[in-house]
């Protein structure tokens, strides 16, 4: 049978299920936000292929299998096969990549990555994407600590850490990586030491340094793919005379894409020149609201000091971080913010911002970046 589709290993993608309502096989990927409807004789056609394809099928078993149990003809199968790969429900892979799968340390990620296998990238591309990525956090104190511990343990290759002061006994309740002998250390190196076992190709860089302006960014910031900023959101002439502000104007300035994190929120992930930045955040009236009342930890839940609450926002960061490097999928934050309420059901909710005319950094600064 020569035919592309018969060259691969095939197999049904993650995410898609079935289901037969009358005389149709109804497909649906709530992941992907779609469902396919066929009708007809091929409605059992394809329930019998997927049925086959739940665990994978190689091409030299396949093609004879599918012919047997569908009856259908050699044409009307690759017909229907290619369908379903064009539409994205079964996915192609090479002999390498079905046998990468295994007990390695990443071996579970990269089936996690699998999840949003689509044409030729699988879950092994777009764990080497993120792995490739160097990011740098600003700030190694709670956020810092639980950002560079998740992305290490991702097995993202270079991480640089910035910060200036020293490990306290009163930081080891929420700071992840410290215990009572970094105490009196500088927070850089002895976030070093935690992260060196993690595995071998892993760097953390540490930058003991005192950040006083967006310039001294600038030498720091090198070749880096995402920059964290983790000291959350002030009114805007506050955040301009700090490092929160620094951090996002260095970013913006060298066109590298920059997430904000801080207290319960999550967000905005700026692509500069593309999705809009801290401060086009706030010019949003409910946003400048929700800062102006939690503007220094003085709301309801003191977001900053209690460690469940910062472990849990990091993971949301570096999920959304995760995507956008992988481009594994377009991350939520690129839109908007995420805001987490811990008194509520509710838990989680997406605040859709756009980027304001009325932005400065926006307007100023017309340089581009990209992680493709």
């Amino acid at each position: 049978m020569n035919n592309e589709y018969t060259k691969s290993l095939y197999k049904l993608q993650p995410t898609w299920k079935w289901k037969f309502d009358g005389d149709k096989c109804v497909l649906s990927s709530n992941f992907f936000g779609k469902e396919v409807s066929l009708s007809g004789p091929a409605a059992s056609d394809v329930a019998s292929l997927l049925e086959i394809l739940k665990d994978g099928a190689g091409s030299a078993s396949f093609a004879s299998i599918a012919l047997r149990v569908t009856g259908l003809s050699e044409d009307a199968f690759n017909s229907l096969l290619k369908y379903l790969v064009d539409e994205g429900i079964v996915v192609l892979a090479s002999n390498d990549q079905w046998e990468a799968i295994g007990d390695g340390q990443f071996d579970r990620q990269i089936r996690f990555f699998n999840s949003f296998h689509r044409g030729d990238h699988d879950g092994t591309y777009f764990n080497e994407r993120l792995q490739s990525k160097r990011i740098a956090i600003v700030g190694m104190g709670g956020y810092g600590n639980w950002l560079a511990l998740l992305c290490s343990r991702l097995g993202v290759r270079e991480i640089v850490g910035i910060d200036f002061d020293t490990v306290e006994l009163s930081n080891l309740g929420r700071q992840i990586l410290f215990d009572k002998s970094c105490v009196g250390q500088p927070k850089v190196l002895a976030a070093q030491r935690a992260l060196a076992n993690h595995h071998n190709f892993h760097n953390f860089n540490p930058v003991n340094s005192k950040i006083t302006s967006a310039k001294d960014l600038y030498p720091l910031l090198t070749d880096v793919d995402l920059v964290f900023n983790p000291f959350g959101f002030y009114q805007a002439d506050v955040a301009r005379k700090g490092v929160p502000g620094f951090v996002v104007e260095a970013a913006f300035t060298l066109g590298i894409p920059s997430l904000t994190i801080g207290a319960s929120m999550v967000g905005p992930l700026t692509s500069p020149g593309k999705s809009p930045c801290y401060f086009c955040c706030l010019e949003n009236p409910e946003i400048l609201s929700y800062v102006t009342s939690t503007s220094n930890d003085t709301g309801p839940v003191k977001s900053r000091q209690f460690a469940p609450i910062i472990s849990t926002v990091c993971s949301y960061a570096v999920w959304e971080a995760s995507l956008f490097l992988s481009q594994a999928s377009p991350p939520q934050t690129l839109a908007g913010i995420v805001i987490f309420d811990w008194l509520s059901s509710s838990f989680a909710k997406l605040n859709p911002i756009e980027m304001s005319a009325k932005c400065s950094l926006c307007t100023s600064v017309t340089k581009s970046h990209t992680v493709c």
